[in-house]
């Protein structure tokens, strides 16, 4: 009622567009989200590493989250309902393999851009479904995210970065398995 009584809307408006103010909240994140998404692809077509960018983009997500924390964890609630649920969001489509195809201007979409690129200009391994390391990459985030989010222990950005580093470490191209592994 404080949000259509603030936006100056009938509650009907505010509801035919969102069925709860945590649909709103996460509405607003993933806005948020897309300039730095945004941003991120403009840099990557001007040549960066999509290592490092994705590192940068993964630390700054950690830094909005440190100055949002309940915005963060009333988000992170609503995500979490939505995925125990299956649904993934607007957009999400099912692609081959039981994977999940997300739009261009999502996280996870960048995400695998980001992994897909990588493996084009040899940063990481290229022999491993660019959906298999986004298998590894993205539960790396999240558990640090949730982590933080609700023990608040340390820097966040620096957790997600020392962990998402140490990950990478282990899916740098010229590294294979030993025969005996």
């Amino acid at each position: 009622d404080d949000i259509v009584l603030s936006a100056n809307l009938a509650k009907g408006t505010f509801y035919y567009h969102f069925e709860s103010k945590e649909e709103l909240l996460v509405a607003l994140q993933e806005a948020v989200l897309s300039k730095a998404i945004e941003s991120v692809r403009q840099k990557l077509a001007n040549g960066a590493s999509p290592l490092k960018l994705l590192v940068d983009f993964v630390a700054e997500t950690g830094h909005w989250t440190e100055e949002n924390p309940e915005f963060a964890r009333a988000v992170f609630r609503q995500k979490s309902a939505q995925f125990t649920r299956g649904v993934l969001g607007a957009g999400v489509k099912q692609g081959k393999d039981c994977t999940k195809e997300f739009p261009q201007d999502s996280f996870p979409g960048l995400v695998m851009d980001l992994l897909k690129q990588a493996q084009k200009v040899g940063e990481i391994r290229g022999d491993v479904e660019t959906n298999e390391l986004a298998g590894l990459v993205m539960p790396v985030i999240m558990h640090a995210k949730a982590r933080w989010l609700f023990r608040s222990e340390g820097s966040l950005p620096a957790l997600l970065e020392r962990r998402l580093k140490l990950l990478i470490e282990g899916l740098k191209a010229g590294r294979r398995p030993n025969a005996a592994d």
